[in-house]
């Protein structure tokens, strides 16, 4: 049985995660998560949603459209610079 070791990937579904218990309410956890996400990621995600903290719907909002901005550039291999990186 293989092991995945992808940090980049794991982050990504903490992201997804962070967005799944941000919008059922547990906002504790949501940020958790997308503060470990972001810490992998090189990403400032609480501050990015720290204006909508009033509404945990919109702040679940704004970290699934983060989520899917970077889905295709983590699965793809994009750097920050926008360069596609081989396998």
């Amino acid at each position: 049985m293989e092991i995945k070791r992808d940090k980049k990937a794991d982050a990504l579904a903490n992201l997804y995660r962070s967005a799944l218990y941000l919008a059922r309410g547990n906002v504790k956890l949501g940020k958790f998560l997308a503060y470990r996400a972001g810490r992998v990621l090189n990403l400032d995600i609480l501050r990015k949603i720290a204006p909508y903290s009033k509404s945990n719907k919109i702040m679940a909002e704004k970290v699934l459209d983060e989520y899917l901005r970077l889905k295709g550039k983590v699965l793809r291999g994009v750097d920050k610079e926008g360069n596609e990186n081989s396998l």
